[in-house]
């Protein structure tokens, strides 16, 4: 199942109820979230960016940046046992690109992709 998929397929009270304190007065009522795709990620502390290549940014920003950004290919996902699944470093596996193509100097790589993409500016990547 994707990411995507699974998230969306659970009730957001299924995700809240473990983490609910019981000695803790409710807060008052909010309005209904007004987007379908809510990530509610409860950690330590929180992200300084949402940047996770920028400089000095802190852990808590993978945590929320592979939950809700795309990436064109991953590491490739290795079950150690039933319950365990780790990730093989030297090796990749597609995740938005179908197909890759190292340059022969090692100096780019070509991207073949799963098209319409669009970027969160909701403009559409430059094809090339």
């Amino acid at each position: 199942m994707h990411r995507r998929s699974f998230l969306k397929a659970l009730p957001t009270a299924a995700l809240a109820a473990p983490l609910a304190a019981p000695g803790i007065r409710k807060a008052a009522a909010q309005a209904a979230p007004t987007r379908n795709e809510t990530l509610l990620l409860v950690q330590e502390y929180g992200p300084n960016s949402l940047d996770m290549q920028g400089i000095g940014s802190s852990q808590p920003v993978n945590g929320v940046a592979l939950n809700c950004y795309d990436r064109l290919v991953r590491f490739k996902r290795v079950k150690l046992d039933d319950v365990t699944t780790s990730f093989d470093i030297n090796a990749l596996e597609p995740e938005l690109a179908e197909s890759w193509q190292e340059a022969s100097d090692g100096t780019s790589v070509t991207f073949v992709g799963q098209m319409p993409v669009s970027m969160a500016d909701a403009a559409s990547p430059p094809a090339t």
